[in-house]
């Protein structure tokens, strides 16, 4: 098995990686991270290329679960199936808050400003 073989970068680590790096491109981070989502080594080569540094990495195991939590699940190529373009641009948002701003912030937390954000609907 590869180096990245079960491991995946996560919208929310590929965001924080752009505002450190280029951050006219975080809001591209959900898209890029669906595309990339079974190619992760492919990703970093290219990132490590670019910038001289990866983001971070989930496993796919835990990664699902966060979806399964979060009501969300990933179609075959990838993408979320439930995901408009307001979740996108919220993503950035998330994104610009930065991993540090992120790891601060429990997965209730997180749910919960999702919860009132969205008036209960998704």
């Amino acid at each position: 098995a590869g180096t990245f073989a079960d491991r995946e970068v996560s919208a929310a680590a590929l965001g924080a990686f752009y505002m450190k790096h280029e951050p006219s491109k975080a809001a591209h981070a959900y898209r890029l991270a669906g595309q990339f989502n079974r190619t992760t080594a492919k990703l970093m080569r290219i990132l490590r290329k670019k910038y001289g540094d990866v983001p971070s990495t989930s496993s796919r195991a835990e990664l699902r679960a966060m979806r399964a939590m979060s009501g969300t699940t990933t179609s075959t190529d990838g993408s979320d199936s439930e995901v408009s373009a307001r979740a996108a641009t919220s993503g950035a948002a998330v994104a610009a808050a930065g991993a540090a701003g992120l790891a601060a912030v429990s997965l209730d937390e997180l749910q919960a400003e999702i919860h009132r954000r969205t008036g209960g609907k998704r």
